[in-house]
């Protein structure tokens, strides 16, 4: 491969972590415009979201099952979606994630 093709191969992995596991980090309300997460970074947090007790034992529930041809996955996003604003606090809470706050404006001269 060539080093254009490299970086466009690079980009749309990213940009598939994004789209993937984005919408359940957004729904454990982490993406209020305070923190700016990498592609990775949403990854990770997802994870750590997905593999929650309190999330994973929702995700078993026959109304969370989303099925994809033979295969069957919890909606994850639903699930934390049914969760009240304290059952998202404590998730929060559990999770324990620390980002990096987003810097507004340049470097001061």
């Amino acid at each position: 491969m060539t080093k254009l093709e490299d970086r466009i191969a690079e980009a749309e992995r990213k940009r598939s972590l994004v789209d993937r596991y984005a919408p359940i980090v957004d729904a454990a309300g982490y993406l209020d415009g305070n923190i700016q997460l990498t592609p990775e970074d949403a990854f990770f947090l997802a994870s750590v979201i997905i593999h929650d007790k309190e999330v994973a034992r929702l995700g078993r529930l026959p109304e969370f099952a989303h099925r994809n041809g033979n295969v069957v996955d919890p909606d994850y996003v639903a699930v934390i979606e049914s969760m009240d604003g304290e059952e998202r606090e404590a998730l929060r809470a559990r999770v324990n994630f620390h980002p990096i706050p987003v810097t507004r404006g340049g470097a001061s001269r």
